[in-house]
């Protein structure tokens, strides 16, 4: 018969190493592929219509997906220690105060802010802008109700 003897002092010295272990490396990489992620999102946002989000900003979205993605993925995964989904997180936040603090300058308040299309004037459907937005008949009329 074994007899294992649970040495807390260990395991919490286990964990905590498995939480915060790291190199300069991983950590630089998070940082660019953070700026990465978090342009890349921007991008293809502002490229693929307003249709998903009218009400909010391509960063505001940007911000949100990469939130919810570095949480999980930290919490998931082995292989992401506590420390590099904070340092994710931070530049997440970081990039998102920046956007902040540019949002004063109109050119950059137009490249990021999703400006309002008309799509009905009067009775009129405005099919043209309809198609510009990628929004159908079927997605308006609900709306019109």
């Amino acid at each position: 018969m074994n007899i294992y003897i649970l040495d807390v002092n260990d395991l919490f010295n286990d964990l905590f190493n498995e939480l915060v272990d790291h190199t300069a490396f991983s950590l630089f990489v998070i940082v660019l592929s953070s700026i990465g992620y978090y342009t890349a999102i921007i991008i293809y946002t502002r490229l693929f219509g307003k249709r998903s989000f009218s009400k909010i900003s391509s960063f505001d979205f940007a911000m949100t997906v990469e939130v919810g993605s570095i949480t999980a993925t930290t919490i998931l995964s082995e292989s992401v220690s506590f420390i590099e989904g904070a340092l994710g997180l931070l530049m997440i936040y970081t990039l998102q105060l920046l956007a902040a603090y540019f949002r004063r300058y109109h050119w950059f308040r137009n490249l990021i802010n999703n400006q309002p299309t008309l799509l009905m004037e009067g009775q009129l459907i405005l099919r043209g802008n309809m198609k510009a937005v990628r929004v159908t008949e079927g997605d308006l009329r609900p709306k019109l109700r």
